[in-house]
């Protein structure tokens, strides 16, 4: 029993050591709206837990847009982000990151809360694209957020990063809904 234990409890310690983007994690696929379709690179973009992003935050549960999800909740300094590697047959040039934030700032503080979402091109080295948002610009609630942008990116890992600083403690910064949609020609 007492093998059993240690044995158990060895893999659950080497499970933990691995980093997220190491998993088997699968990408939310290919979808049609109105005759188009888009192959989502995203895993577990709701997110429903930690798996499948490099984080240092927690989930939360937020009921804004009307019914209750869970979103990660970024704190002073968090940085929440997934590898993609686009396959080589994936030669689709119109692209949009997207995602829903959830900004309530009462200092209405842009110095020290606010929050970046980017996208990287891990391969080369650059970046394709930002968005950022901060305590002086307002509240956000259950509001969409996109980066759109084209290229040819087979065969290229892209990174897309969420990175926030909250100094205050009354100040909720959330992301959830998250998505990286390519065209599928």
């Amino acid at each position: 029993m007492k093998k059993l234990l240690v044995l158990s409890l060895l893999l659950v310690g080497s499970l933990a050591a691995v980093p997220a983007q190491s998993r088997t994690c699968t990408p939310y696929g290919t979808f049609c709206l109105f005759g188009v379709c888009y192959y989502d690179h995203i895993s577990n973009g709701d997110p429903t837990s930690l798996s499948c992003w490099t984080t240092g935050t927690s989930l939360a549960t937020i009921s804004t847009c009307g019914y209750s999800q869970s979103a990660f909740d970024m704190f002073y300094g968090t940085s929440v982000s997934q590898d993609i590697t686009v396959g080589a047959g994936q030669t689709g040039t119109t692209w949009d990151f997207g995602f829903y934030v959830d900004f309530d700032d009462p200092h209405n503080d842009g110095a020290y809360n606010n929050i970046l979402a980017t996208v990287y091109n891990v391969t080369n080295s650059a970046t394709i694209g930002t968005w950022s948002w901060n305590g002086a610009n307002g509240d956000l609630s259950c509001s969409r957020k996109d980066i759109t942008f084209s290229g040819n990116y087979a065969g290229k890992t892209l990174r897309v990063t969420f990175t926030s600083h909250k100094a205050c403690s009354d100040t909720y910064i959330r992301v959830r809904n998250i998505f990286l949609d390519q065209n599928v020609p």
